[in-house]
């Protein structure tokens, strides 16, 4: 591979991750658990990314992993990259049954 194209990977994964810290940053119930936090006064962000759109953590970490697997020089690794990004959209979607179901405004 050349190293071009893991030198431009490599800046869009850290560009991709930089988002998804962006997105933890400006929500307080950002978790890896699928839940209404209403002990914590749970309510719709819509500052910082969400803003445009209502998964920014999962769209940040589908850009970042394949991008992860170029930037080691790695086309193999887009396989599995691949795989993971297909886990990804799958619980994007349950979460926003989920979030629908349970919560106003969203």
């Amino acid at each position: 591979m050349p190293v071009t194209v893991s030198i431009i990977a490599l800046i869009v994964s850290a560009t991709a991750l930089s988002f998804h810290t962006w997105a933890m940053a400006v929500n307080p119930f950002f978790s890896p658990v699928t839940r209404v936090q209403a002990e914590c006064g749970y309510h719709v962000i819509t500052q910082g990314p969400y803003r445009l759109l209502r998964s920014p953590g999962c769209l940040a970490m589908i850009i970042a992993i394949p991008a992860s697997a170029l930037a080691i020089g790695s086309w193999l690794a887009l396989l599995p990259a691949a795989g993971f990004c297909a886990v990804i959209l799958r619980c994007a979607r349950i979460e926003d049954k989920f979030l629908k179901r349970n919560c106003e405004a969203i």
